[in-house]
């Protein structure tokens, strides 16, 4: 526990993340399993995202981030939440949008497809999204940190990033290491690193 119990009893407002018992398990569990994960923790203090399970959006983040930076991806989904009224569509809403309007944001016409395929499955019951969590593994930032973290030579793919979650034990806590990897990637100059090189 060491250093983790003084970060997490000096943080405040905990009810706003996942709470202080579970994150102190799981920085006992990095800090075993994977030390470099475990020193994000220390660098970036406690898990404050909400714990959900909007995972359509989440879905459909990814859709939306394929292939491009995490800037341009964020440009893009802010003119989508523009076009209702700054909020998050629903699948329906997104289901039943023209596709020239959404191309109009900056999706490219396969992206248009997946979103309006993903969310027309929802709307008629074939997806069902009850339960699903784990690794984004196709995301462009994630695998940019796992590369940057871990000293990796190439951009690994969706299945290597999957097989160095496992062989580093990020499960069953890969939505909390994806999120410090995330936040290692934000505050990491370029060419630079914060933690010591993984070597992966």
């Amino acid at each position: 526990m060491l250093q983790t119990e003084v970060l997490l009893a000096a943080e405040s407002g905990y009810t706003d993340g996942m709470s202080r018992a579970l994150q102190q398990r799981a920085a006992d569990h990095f800090a075993a399993a994977d030390p470099l994960i475990y020193e994000l923790m220390m660098l970036h203090g406690p898990y404050t995202v909400q714990p959900h399970t909007q995972y359509y959006q989440q879905l459909l983040r990814a859709i939306i981030g394929q292939q491009l930076s995490v800037k341009a991806a964020a440009t893009i989904e802010r003119r989508l939440v523009g076009l209702f009224g700054d909020r998050f569509p629903a699948p329906e809403e997104v289901a039943a949008t023209d596709a020239q309007q959404l191309r109009a944001i900056g999706m490219s016409g396969a992206k248009v497809r997946y979103g309006q395929d993903l969310a027309q499955r929802i709307c008629d019951g074939r997806l069902d999204l009850s339960g699903l969590a784990g690794l984004p593994a196709g995301d462009l930032g994630l695998r940019s940190g796992m590369q940057r973290l871990y000293g990796l030579r190439e951009l690994p793919n969706p299945s290597r990033c999957r097989e160095i979650a496992r062989q580093r034990g990020w499960h069953p806590y890969a939505s909390l290491a994806t999120w410090y990897v995330w936040k290692y990637l934000d505050n990491t100059p370029s060419g630079g690193t914060e933690v010591a090189d993984g070597g992966a």
